[in-house]
């Protein structure tokens, strides 16, 4: 008896936990609709500025950011190509940023 008291009481204290990180989640999600992107809007290169939440809401695209030093950044998106990982058929707007 004792045995299954602890395992109930350590499954709600790993729920707990998980409602506090899924919180800050969504918090960081509320704040990262914020953040303005360059996009890609035609063939010749030409760009526009939008917030990612539209571009999650208005294009229906996921939103992936990979932040870190370019190397990073580069090794990242090389190792999702080797990995056949296809951004572009997958409506999904990879978002690159440097850190230094």
């Amino acid at each position: 008896d004792a045995e299954l008291t602890a395992a109930v009481e350590a499954k709600v204290e790993r729920k707990k936990a998980n409602k506090k990180i899924t919180a800050s989640m969504r918090e960081r999600e509320q704040l990262m609709k914020k953040l303005n992107v360059d996009v890609k809007v035609s063939q010749d290169g030409g760009t526009r500025v939008a917030p990612l939440g539209v571009m999650q809401e208005n294009a229906k695209q996921h939103v992936i950011l990979v932040a870190g030093p370019g190397r990073a950044i580069r090794d990242a998106l090389r190792g999702a190509q080797l990995n056949k990982v296809n951004f572009a058929m997958t409506n999904i707007l990879v978002v690159p940023y440097e850190t230094g």
